[in-house]
């Protein structure tokens, strides 16, 4: 009878030394494997009208999402466009785990490379300000369950943040005229902006200057007129301009006025620079320049996912 007892003692034994092998060599899934990446889009606030904000729709950018532990789940300039009030990738993307960090990069242009960028050297309507505001987020780390510094950061589960940030430069121009003028109606006509290229070459935060691209005008929107102040506004290519090359020109009832800088002036990526001038008597004067970050306020989400 011992020998019995002890047969079946020792078969359950090397049972359960069975099943703990069979459940250590079971691959633990994480649930979170191959489901599929969301995008949450942003863009910083503008504190005036022209360019994108969070009451204009842009329809597509791209988008880069690398894995550096495992190349299958890395993407690389994935077109993403507009679909209904989220946006849809052009080739699935999907998560490799909960937990992996992944680093996304995006623009509204092409991220394969060097890029080419220009500005519209005829701004004087709204659209063309939007079409010459082109925006970029640098690489950022982020993961499905996004946790940093032991807080969960607040963004819809499973979807990457596109925090976008305005990479050209804008000037926001007030001109305000003399007691010689005094109608109701704007006077002020043909507002250009001198002395810079319209195009230059980006990549990942760094401008480099296109052979052949030389000056040329452009022409600036107008944004209102409050008697005796005018508003105008223009994006340009983030550059240096050297001492007496950059200049603002226009005309008041057929008469033309323009103020040049005797400084250099350097226009800086994600910049708006507000420039006042006071025109009358035949000339441009009382000129100030001064700059600001571009999207001082909180973000505003073009769309959701």
């Amino acid at each position: 009878m011992k020998m019995k007892t002890n047969k079946y003692l020792t078969m359950a034994a090397a049972a359960l030394m069975m099943a703990a092998c069979s459940s250590e060599d079971v691959p633990q899934v994480d649930s979170v494997t191959n489901t599929p990446i969301r995008i949450h889009a942003m863009v910083a606030e503008l504190e005036s009208r022209a360019g994108i904000d969070g009451n204009t729709d842009f329809s597509q950018f791209y988008l880069s999402v690398t894995n550096s532990s495992n190349s299958n789940y890395s993407y690389s300039n994935v077109q993403v466009t507009k679909s209904g009030s989220g946006w849809e990738p052009a080739s699935p993307m999907y998560w490799q785990n909960s937990t992996t960090d992944v680093t996304v990069t995006a623009a509204t242009f092409s991220l394969n490379g060097a890029q080419d960028l220009a500005v519209q050297t005829n701004q004087s309507t709204e659209a063309k300000v939007i079409a010459s505001d082109h925006l970029y987020m640098a690489a950022t780390l982020q993961s499905y369950a996004e946790v940093k510094n032991g807080e969960e950061v607040t963004k819809a589960t499973g979807a990457i943040n596109v925090n976008f940030s305005h990479i050209m430069s804008k000037v926001n121009l007030t001109i305000t005229l003399a007691d010689e003028f005094d109608g109701t109606e704007n006077p002020i006509s043909d507002v250009t902006f001198q002395g810079t290229v319209a195009r230059r070459n980006y990549n990942a935060g760094t401008w480099t200057d296109i052979d052949g691209v030389t000056a040329t005008d452009i022409k600036a929107y107008a944004v209102g007129y409050t008697k005796p102040t005018a508003t105008y506004e223009v994006i340009l290519v983030p550059q240096q301009v050297a001492a007496n090359g950059f200049a603002v020109q226009f005309q008041i009832d057929g008469r033309l006025f323009k103020w040049t800088s005797a400084d250099a002036v350097t226009l800086e990526s994600g910049k708006q620079y507000t420039l006042a001038l006071t025109a009358g008597d035949e000339k441009v004067s009382g000129a100030s320049f001064s700059s600001t970050a571009w999207g001082d306020g909180v973000n505003n989400n073009v769309a959701t996912e």
